[in-house]
């Protein structure tokens, strides 16, 4: 599924002006305590689709992709934000899952 124009411009500027480096390889991908796709953008999308019932596969995916034009920067950053913390709690528990 291709992204319109304005959210792959949106995402890449909020990847271009974010404080934070996120380079491929680094999350860990098959831990969700780790991955703030898993931990937040999931969900996020999950409340904000359901809003209403979708009747055709055309109209879920015209929703998300409503969902994460809808992002803010400041929602983005919060998410990748709270990395540190989720791997030091991660650290904590010995390398269990945290939720």
């Amino acid at each position: 599924m291709e992204l319109p124009p304005q959210v792959q411009f949106g995402a890449k500027l909020v990847l271009k002006e974010s404080r934070h480096v996120l380079v491929k390889g680094v999350l860990a991908p098959s831990s969700p305590d780790l991955n703030p796709c898993d931990y937040y953008l999931w969900g996020v999308l999950e409340r904000d689709t359901n809003k209403r019932a979708h009747n055709t596969v055309d109209s879920l995916k015209a929703a998300i992709i409503q969902a994460v034009a809808n992002l803010s920067r400041d929602q983005v950053a919060h998410a990748v934000g709270r990395f540190r913390h989720r791997v030091e709690a991660v650290i904590v528990k010995g390398g269990s899952w945290i939720e």
